[in-house]
């Protein structure tokens, strides 16, 4: 169960994987690079996360897990939710719509993070994505490998 939730903004980094989990650990991840507000919420949190760097910085991957035990039972997780903002309602509040696009390296972007407490310290669960600024990271088509065209022969 939750004991808190975390807001935090930045940019996302890249090898977002929200749609699909990684293949290999079976995990959604958002490598988020923090703004300078969300740096202080984050050490505050407890999180035992060790922040990465690499050339554009340092960021922290927030992870789901594609299922958990939870007590007795087995919990399935699906996509993490990802939503755009898309205007504003007649009382001046923000409306959201679903994104069914994939979120891209430098899209702006805040992340709900779940914080609860474990017999290993804080853990944390990525529960929703809200895009501000969203750089659509398309796929390429998965070529198939062709010997001939690389010289080789079966």
């Amino acid at each position: 169960m939750a004991t808190s939730y975390l807001y935090l903004s930045g940019t996302a980094g890249k090898y977002t994987k929200l749609k699909r989990p990684d293949e290999k650990y079976g995990k959604y991840e958002l490598p988020l690079f923090l703004d300078e507000k969300s740096w202080p919420l984050y050490n505050q949190s407890g999180l035992r996360l060790t922040p990465r760097k690499n050339e554009d910085g340092a960021y922290i991957v927030f992870r789901c897990p594609t299922e958990a035990r939870l007590g007795n039972k087995t919990v399935t997780f699906g996509p993490v939710p990802t939503l755009q903002r898309v205007g504003e309602d007649a009382d001046g509040k923000p409306i959201y719509e679903p994104l069914d696009k994939f979120i891209g390296g430098g899209s702006t972007v805040t992340a709900e993070i779940e914080v609860y407490d474990s017999r290993n310290g804080k853990g944390h669960r990525l529960k929703r994505v809200l895009v501000h600024n969203l750089i659509e990271y398309v796929p390429k088509e998965n070529k198939p490998y062709i010997p001939e065209v690389y010289g080789e022969k079966f």
